[in-house]
């Protein structure tokens, strides 16, 4: 779908109106401003191999603020499982799951 310049500002005009006059209630009141976060506060992890130290890392890096474990990646099932465990057991969203696979040569 090709957007004209015309159609932009429009849109842009109706947004900004939108905020300016939402802007006078609590939802978007600079009080709000303290609890978002920004892109570089929040770190994004992965637990690679959760046996024995990657099961007792996974609820130390989900407690951590502003932290959250996305993807516990192993080959055993039973590993994974273990990893995705210890991050619910904290209080977390259950991670994703990644299989890596091996190939012998």
């Amino acid at each position: 779908m090709k957007k004209s310049r015309r159609g932009f500002l429009k849109n842009l005009a109706q947004g900004s109106a939108v905020v300016a006059v939402s802007g006078v209630s609590n939802v978007f009141g600079a009080r709000s401003y303290k609890r978002i976060i920004g892109a570089n506060d929040r770190i994004h992890m992965a637990v690679i191999g959760c046996n024995s130290r990657g099961e007792a890392m996974a609820p130390i890096f989900a407690k951590q603020a502003n932290t959250e474990v996305n993807f516990i990646c192993d080959v055993d099932e039973k590993a994974r499982q273990k990893g995705i465990n210890a991050v619910v057991k904290v209080g977390k969203e259950a991670p994703k799951v990644k299989m890596i696979s091996v190939k012998l040569y």
